[in-house]
């Protein structure tokens, strides 16, 4: 992929799923903001996308959208946004908009199979499929599929209403 495409799909087609998400709490009354440093080259705009709450109470948000699950039936989740991001929670925008605790992520990211070999020596393998994709090629992720989504994510309406109770 192009820098410049890769720019375009990280500053204007991923912009969009983190407007629609201020939009939604914004619309509920949450006090609500972006990262500050989005959409510049500063390193601290890879913490968060958005925030919602008050000061000191703020739970804060990585929005990404994929594009090409609707197509593959399966989620991309970056190995670099799970390293480097401060977030909280993380909304994936596919067909539906599913809502992920940021450690449950790293603890699927890390998930092994363990199997013994015949000569008593142990073999592992991650249960969810590494690989490289992404905006960019050499960026390693983990597909999830839609059932793996479903039962480890929540919708955002359940996570939304949830929240009013804490950030208010």
């Amino acid at each position: 992929m192009s820098e410049a495409k890769f720019l375009y799909d990280r500053d204007v087609r991923g912009h969009l799923l983190e407007e629609l998400l201020v939009n939604h709490f914004d619309q509920r009354g949450y006090p609500v903001g972006y990262n500050p440093y989005s959409g510049t080259e500063d390193p601290r705009r890879e913490d968060y996308d958005f925030y919602v709450g008050a000061h000191g109470q703020e739970v804060l948000f990585e929005a990404k959208m994929d594009f090409q699950s609707a197509f593959t039936s399966n989620v991309f989740i970056e190995e670099k946004t799970l390293r480097n991001t401060k977030a909280h929670k993380m909304v994936i925008g596919r067909l539906i908009l599913d809502t992920f605790d940021i450690p449950h992520l790293i603890e699927l990211y890390n998930a092994k199979n363990r199997t013994r070999r015949p000569d008593g020596t142990f073999a592992e393998q991650y249960v969810h499929k590494h690989l490289c994709g992404g905006d960019q090629a050499n960026n390693r992720g983990m597909l999830l599929d839609w059932k793996t989504c479903k039962e480890n994510s929540r919708p955002l309406w359940l996570e939304t209403r949830e929240l009013k109770q804490t950030v208010q």
